[in-house]
């Protein structure tokens, strides 16, 4: 973040990590901050350090980035209330990218479309998720059932990773 600023000569301000800013329209969703504009529209600066730039980045200043920054960023905007909000990527901790998503509302009617969904299904209604290949999902498995032998967990097939790799794409 502070190459960020410096680079592109925009002040930030830092923020509380730990702080949930609710979206405003709807109480089910939130974010936490890495930083925000301090001057301006005040948007939300997320910072990311990844060792290798893979093919789902685009050019410098582009708003080519993977589906999960982009929805991260989309509740950022959300919840802050901007029209635009940025990823600040370190690559090999030397590259410096800056990346702008500009707001969306009907991505943001999707996103919030989903999360109604699975609020109802497994909060509200009696249906457990599928297990899926997500550290969440492992901890928690690891966490309601400590007896379980080390033995007895069996490691996927090819068959299982190719079916587990074709539903992450079409997520």
């Amino acid at each position: 973040l502070e190459a960020y600023s410096k680079i592109n000569e925009i002040p930030i301000n830092y923020a509380d990590s730990y702080k949930v800013i609710r979206v405003p329209d709807f109480d089910l969703l939130g974010a936490t901050l890495d930083a925000r504009w301090a001057f301006g529209d005040k948007r939300p600066v997320d910072a990311k350090n990844i060792r290798i730039k893979s093919s789902e980045f685009g050019d410098k200043g582009s708003d080519i980035i993977p589906i999960y920054y982009q929805t991260q960023l989309a509740v950022q905007m959300m919840a802050c209330n901007t029209e635009y909000a940025e990823l600040a990527v370190c690559f090999s901790g030397q590259d410096h990218y800056r990346y702008v998503l500009e707001r969306d509302r009907s991505i943001e009617d999707a996103i919030k479309e989903k999360v109604q969904e699975w609020w109802n299904r497994y909060i509200i209604g009696n249906e457990m998720p599928e297990a899926d290949a997500s550290d969440s999902c492992t901890d928690y498995i690891r966490s309601r059932f400590k007896k379980a032998e080390s033995g007895l967990i069996k490691e996927p097939t090819e068959k299982i990773l190719e079916i587990i790799k074709l539903r992450k794409e079409a997520a």
